[in-house]
């Protein structure tokens, strides 16, 4: 786990959800700056080219810009953390398949993608595989 700046986290166009419903991320953004606990689990990126590209966690990156853009601090590990640092886990080289997979997988678990993206999401995986 490091820290790294907020800004230097870049989302690629292609990520499999597309919706996210606002009540969410806010009950989100109130866990990780309130609860005992707050972010239970740091958003996971690959460098590739000198860049930090997200893998998953994007519900949690957008919970964290909204605590820093409202002025808040991010809670973690038992201490606070502030702008524009969060924490990350950088994973090694995935190819395409594997970072679909781990995408996928992040978004299954953590909160269920709707149809139509897990539909497509699961689709690009199979163009993939084929």
């Amino acid at each position: 786990m490091q820290l790294v700046n907020i800004n230097a986290v870049i989302v690629p166009e292609s990520r499999q959800r597309k919706v996210f419903d606002q009540r969410q991320l806010n009950e989100l953004s109130e866990s990780i700056q309130y609860s005992a606990i707050g972010l239970q689990h740091p958003i996971i990126v690959r460098l590739q080219n000198d860049k930090l590209f997200l893998v998953s966690g994007e519900r949690r990156l957008r919970a964290m810009i909204d605590i820093y853009t409202l002025g808040g601090k991010i809670k973690f590990a038992g201490k606070f953390i502030e702008s524009p640092l969060i924490p990350c886990t950088e994973v090694g080289e995935l190819n395409e398949i594997e970072r679909m997979e781990a995408e996928l997988d992040e978004n299954i678990n953590r909160a269920e993608l709707s149809w139509q993206d897990r539909a497509l999401a699961e689709q690009q995986l199979l163009a993939l595989r084929t």
